[in-house]
């Protein structure tokens, strides 16, 4: 739970560049085993790289990123993964040919701790279906899944993998109130067993509901950090991110 000795995640000083936009810059932050920790800051602020930079899909031009004490900067994407990073994206990412459980039986099969036996990871596939709410979905292609099915499909495939930290790129983007509600509760769930969540997302009473703590980013840098209370109160937000009154 937060407050732990060692953070999980420690990341320190990161940058990246394309070209020349600094979309990352002097970044710092850190996430305890079992906290929910909110990304925040207007469209353009860096959210979507950063987490492309701990996930290992993007190189940083500078900082360091450390994952259960070990020094993972330079590891690919796969070897992260394999230590218990996985993510979701805003653009939602699934097999379009492949049914709601094929999409997860992949992940069953591939994952950090990989499954042997193709009947035993059919059957941890569709306990996981069940849990996000899809396993009426099962067997039908991931292309004819409506966004909020595509959601779900997409966080079951990142639960199969076994995470201690997911990365949720806009979990609840474009889903109604009730699927938001639906949505809350399935992650306070995936908290209380220990996984640590990092949340990007505009839906602000999902994120009071969830987060512990909050960065909110602006143009690559933070410029606010703390409790939900303390950082939508916080001038700099209201004015980067909330806009002014």
């Amino acid at each position: 739970m937060p407050g732990s000795a060692a953070p999980l995640l420690e990341v320190a000083s990161l940058s990246k560049a394309f070209g020349g936009l600094l979309a990352v810059d002097d970044l710092s932050f850190t996430i305890d085993s079992g906290e929910i920790l909110g990304l925040l800051g207007p469209n353009g602020s860096g959210k979507t790289t950063t987490f492309g930079l701990v996930a290992g899909a993007l190189r940083p031009d500078g900082g360091e990123i450390r994952f259960a004490g070990r020094p993972v900067t330079r590891w690919p994407a796969s070897r992260r993964a394999a230590l218990g990073i996985a993510r979701t994206f805003q653009l939602v990412r699934v097999f379009p040919g492949l049914t709601a459980l094929e999409n997860v039986l992949v992940a069953c099969l591939y994952g950090r701790r990989r499954v042997s036996s193709p009947a035993r990871a059919g059957a941890d596939a569709a306990a996981l279906l069940e849990r996000v709410g899809a396993a009426h979905k099962r067997n039908t292609p991931a292309r004819d899944l409506t966004l909020g099915e595509r959601r779900r499909l997409e966080i079951a495939r990142a639960l199969a993998t076994h995470p201690r930290l997911l990365l949720l790129d806009e979990p609840v983007a474009g889903l109604t109130p009730t699927e938001v509600d639906a949505a809350v509760a399935l992650f306070r769930g995936i908290r209380a067993e220990g996984v640590a969540i990092a949340l990007v997302e505009h839906n602000v009473r999902a994120v009071r509901a969830l987060c512990d703590r909050i960065v909110v980013l602006h143009a690559g840098r933070k410029i606010a950090q703390g409790t939900p209370e303390d950082v939508f109160a916080h001038a700099a937000v209201v004015e980067a991110y909330l806009g002014r009154r």
